[in-house]
């Protein structure tokens, strides 16, 4: 499928707060990314996440997670980049919606309006003493310079095939792959994201218990993943051909293809593995 070209996706991108451009990096991330998150919480990462979805609804849910979403076009990044513009838009104006009834609590409170201003203003103090500490931290990377992540995700335009160069051994907790493409001609079988080219990668930037998630519609796909596996000594947790056959799996974040599937009561494959260490 030829993908249509979106006018100004590169700028938008280069431009966005989110996102790493890897094109002209100076200084790749590897080994620094929880210096870029400001913090050593985990790091799950999704490899060619469409628009976004999946990976945002994640990091809304999980905030104690840092997330790296990885797209290879900018034509479907630029997509993602705006909907979590959307989603940070709808998250201000709650967040400015509840500090005005804050407000006018503490104004009801009278004598104690004083003591809590006071509080808020040397905390707020130290949250930009923080945040100034990171800046300053990450701003030894000349190339991130003015792309703090916001939260906890992180956007990167590149390549699956190099992850090896902008990953450290071990620094990965967990690693999505959803409705990838089937590659299905033979002589294309290497390109497939499971095939044992790819998760040799997967195995030297995975931490010694960290997981591989995989889900698609294609069953052709996911029996050569299956026999990918086996043959490059990974432990298979799950292999479930029909993950939404009760209803919506509850634990489970769909993306906009697995929706639409569901919809059309079309089964959802999910295999979860974890390399055996030799």
């Amino acid at each position: 499928m030829r993908l249509k070209h979106v006018k100004g996706s590169q700028e938008k991108i280069a431009a966005d707060i989110h996102t790493i451009q890897t094109d002209g990096l100076e200084k790749s991330p590897r080994g620094s990314w929880h210096k870029l998150f400001g913090n050593d919480n985990p790091i799950h990462i999704e490899i060619g996440m469409g628009k976004g979805k999946f990976i945002m609804d994640l990091a809304r849910e999980n905030p104690d997670i840092n997330f790296i979403g990885i797209e290879k076009f900018s034509s479907v990044l630029v997509r993602a980049i705006e909907k979590l513009e959307e989603l940070e838009k709808e998250e201000n104006s709650e967040n400015s919606s509840n500090m005005k009834v804050g407000e006018n609590q503490v104004n009801i409170a009278g004598s104690e309006e004083n003591e809590n201003s006071e509080i808020d203003e040397n905390f707020e103090k130290n949250i930009d003493g923080k945040m100034i500490e990171i800046s300053d931290e990450i701003s030894n990377y000349n190339s991130f310079e003015g792309k703090i992540p916001y939260k906890n995700i992180i956007f990167m335009r590149m390549d699956a095939e190099e992850i090896e160069k902008y990953f450290d051994k071990d620094e990965v907790d967990r690693i999505y792959l959803n409705f990838s493409d089937p590659w299905p001609k033979k002589r294309h079988s290497k390109r497939r994201l499971t095939s044992s080219y790819f998760l040799t990668k997967y195995k030297n930037i995975l931490n010694p218990e960290g997981i591989l998630q995989f889900k698609t519609d294609n069953n052709d796909l996911f029996d050569f993943s299956l026999k990918e596996i086996e043959k490059n000594n990974w432990t298979l947790l799950e292999n479930n051909r029909n993950l939404h056959e009760n209803g919506p799996a509850k634990d489970n974040i769909m993306t906009e293809y697995e929706e639409r599937f569901y919809n059309m009561g079309k089964p959802i494959n999910r295999l979860r593995a974890k390399y055996i260490q030799v």
